[in-house]
């Protein structure tokens, strides 16, 4: 840019080309021109290495996904449980499920991380993500969020025969929680591979069985979404 600049004032009405030009440039001119070049050869290498340097020296995030078990809620695992909904992401490089009660709830949670997302390992990777095992959306005009603490989460309502299910879910990324929309993921995995050079994240699932009041069913979800500890850690290799 600073040699266009330099040379942006040729007079193109004497229907000159700038090859042409260059050496009617002043001697001063011709100077101030090397000394450009000379810079960015010599420089424009030892700023990009400290550049990659300080890239490649970032620590690399690992996801450590923390239990979806809470301490002292009153929530208990069922083990080898055939009730079940687990969504499907691909290629997670750590995921964990659980089918939880209490009382006569039933919630189905689950964790899933990406240590960096990149090609099918992605957060978006797949669009039917939450319907599996026969489970179809209910499509809505209105999209239903719900702030539980510091955390968005997005509503979808799924079903199956005569079942209905409820699913809460919301994203983490570099250690941010953005909202579910798809624009917002990719922003903000943009913004933390331009921090630390990738993109770790996070997804939380919680569903549970609606049985004719789905205001019930949303107080079991948050109740449970409230209490568990769902951020994920990013450690270093």
């Amino acid at each position: 840019m600073p040699i266009a600049y330099r040379f942006s004032d040729i007079d193109l009405r004497a229907q000159k080309t700038g090859r042409e030009n260059v050496g009617n440039l002043p001697d001063d001119q011709k100077k101030q021109g090397f000394a450009y070049l000379v810079i960015i050869f010599v420089f424009l290498p030892i700023v990009s290495g400290l550049y990659t340097s300080k890239v490649d020296e970032a620590p690399k995030a690992e996801i450590q996904l923390s239990s979806l078990i809470c301490d002292d809620c009153g929530y208990r695992q069922l083990e080898n449980s055939t009730i079940t909904y687990v969504p499907k992401f691909f290629e997670l490089d750590d995921m964990q499920s659980a089918t939880l009660r209490r009382g006569a709830d039933f919630i189905f949670a689950f964790k899933g991380g990406y240590s960096d997302q990149s090609g099918s390992k992605s957060l978006l990777g797949y669009y039917d993500t939450y319907l599996v095992d026969g489970w179809q959306l209910i499509p809505s005009n209105n999209e239903v969020k719900h702030q539980i603490g510091d955390v968005q989460y997005d509503e979808k309502t799924l079903w199956r025969g005569d079942e209905r299910l409820l699913v809460f879910y919301s994203y983490e990324i570099g250690g941010k929680w953005p909202g579910n929309s798809d624009w917002q993921v990719k922003l903000y995995s943009a913004i933390a591979r331009l921090g630390i050079g990738k993109a770790p994240a996070s997804v939380i699932v919680a569903a549970t069985k609606i049985d004719d009041n789905t205001e019930y069913a949303r107080s079991v979800l948050t109740r449970y979404l409230a209490e568990v500890n769902i951020d994920h850690a990013e450690g270093a290799f």
